[in-house]
């Protein structure tokens, strides 16, 4: 579907949806074509999430997210993907500390109001070889996000008497790489996130999140790199999170370059750098 048709959807259902349920639905295509004789492969990848739900005046969004994780390779594809609402959004986006109180749904209190937050996704890959070598490429990416989140109104805590404005979380990131080396690697390494409510906010406070938002800014600025994570970026990353005592070997290396984390980890300059910090990986 087309975020052009998923706009559509999303308004067509507000005309059914109440205060009192939420919508939330991801749907995604994927096919792969291959052939050796002679030797090209073809990638189409088609993704939308959509969530039609309460905005409450604390700024509370009954909490969502969703994952996909895939490399999209043309032999053996992995894809794996994550879906979950209320409580379990919250729980699965953040760590759990023993003794830490539950979600306990106080923040839901006050007028709802209805929520729009949607993605769409389309990519598209084909690639012919003339040996090993790729002869053509052919590549298109659309995505469409958008969110209409009415504004709440809470006392403010610093000063009960005052009324503040209170806006909903919400938050959507992808993460996309490809690759055409040869023909058995050839693929398009996807990660999506999508979230609203605390599991949003939970997401946002980890650190390979909160890195990469920081790279879109600060290259937005220095414009000092092309933004391109590879495969070494990832085992990083599944390092640190393995073991958070990694960050500090890659935030020294980062030092060294007198660059962020953000972007040692996804600059294509670095890739030699992250290359070595792979070999550096505890085992």
């Amino acid at each position: 579907m087309t975020a052009a048709a998923l706009s559509a959807l999303c308004l067509a259902l507000t005309g059914c949806g109440d205060k009192q349920s939420v919508l939330f639905v991801t749907a995604t295509t994927i096919g792969i074509d291959a052939d050796t004789t002679p030797p090209h492969a073809t990638i189409g990848y088609d993704r939308y999430e959509g969530y039609i739900g309460p905005s409450y005046d604390t700024g509370a969004l009954p909490p969502v997210v969703a994952k996909i994780e895939s490399d999209l390779k043309i032999f053996n594809p992995e894809i794996r993907q994550l879906y979950a609402t209320g409580d379990a959004a919250e729980l699965v986006t953040k760590s759990i500390i023993p003794g830490e109180p539950t979600p306990d749904g106080k923040m839901y209190t006050g007028s709802g109001r209805l929520t729009l937050f949607g993605t769409g996704t389309n990519i598209g890959l084909r690639v012919t070889w003339a040996g090993n070598v790729p002869e053509s490429i052919s590549f298109g990416y659309k995505r469409k996000e958008f969110s209409y989140i009415p504004l709440g109104s809470a006392p403010d805590p610093d000063d009960p008497t005052r009324m503040v404005d209170k806006y909903g979380s919400v938050l959507a990131a992808i993460d996309m790489g490809v690759h055409t080396e040869t023909f058995t690697t050839s693929g398009v390494a996807v990660t999506q996130f999508f979230a609203t409510g605390n599991a949003a906010k939970n997401l946002a406070a980890r650190d390979p999140i909160r890195q990469r938002f920081l790279l879109e800014a600060e290259d937005a600025i220095a414009r000092k790199c092309n933004s391109q994570p590879d495969d070494a970026s990832a085992q990083i990353r599944q390092a640190i999170t393995n073991n958070p005592s990694f960050a500090a070997t890659v935030d020294a290396e980062a030092g060294r370059l007198g660059v962020s984390r953000a972007f040692l980890l996804n600059c294509d300059i670095f890739a030699t750098q992250r290359n070595g910090l792979v070999t550096q990986i505890p085992q």
